[in-house]
């Protein structure tokens, strides 16, 4: 296959037959959630450039910047599960769950405690749909699979989420 402008993002490949057409129409449509760069994309994809929509990084650029994210993500998915079991599990006792039937009793620490863990828990599941994303990315545009016009970023600025509406999109 010459390259993944052969295989549309709905239907079937077109004319080639073969395997290889078929297994990149199938990893295509897999990873084609937004339908980027068709009439029916979904509102709001993120893009490489907030001045120029239509830009896309080189492909060799893309390539290693999509290491570097996921090799970053694979780093701090490892540091923090080198975080070790307290020996005093106490705090995360059941009756701790609920915080606004109990709002007398919640004391400093366990608002720190349960900010810390909401953290890492965003922390850990921001990395492991990135890192995914990234190293899908890099080995599927180095292999000349798909081009770099079609992985646009995954999440939008964080910047750009000072209210509800921005965040959700």
């Amino acid at each position: 296959m010459k390259s993944s402008e052969q295989v549309p993002a709905q239907g079937k490949p077109e004319q080639d037959e073969s395997l290889w057409a078929h297994l990149a129409f199938g990893w295509n449509a897999m990873w084609a959630f937004r339908r980027v760069n068709s009439p029916y994309e979904v509102k709001n994809v993120p893009t490489f450039s907030k001045t120029d929509c239509s830009f896309a990084q080189s492909r060799r650029t893309f390539v290693i910047w999509q290491l570097a994210i996921t090799a970053t993500c694979y780093i701090v998915l490892d540091l923090l599960a080198l975080k070790t079991r307290p020996a005093d599990t106490s705090p995360f006792d059941p009756t701790f769950i609920p915080m606004i039937s109990r709002i007398s009793d919640v004391t400093l620490s366990e608002i720190k405690r349960k900010a810390l863990m909401m953290a890492g828990f965003g922390a850990n599941f921001y990395c492991v749909v990135q890192g995914a994303q990234s190293i899908c990315a890099a080995v599927t545009v180095a292999f000349g699979l798909s081009k770099v016009e079609y992985w646009t970023p995954t999440f939008g600025s964080l910047f750009d989420s000072y209210s509800l509406k921005n965040f959700w999109g």
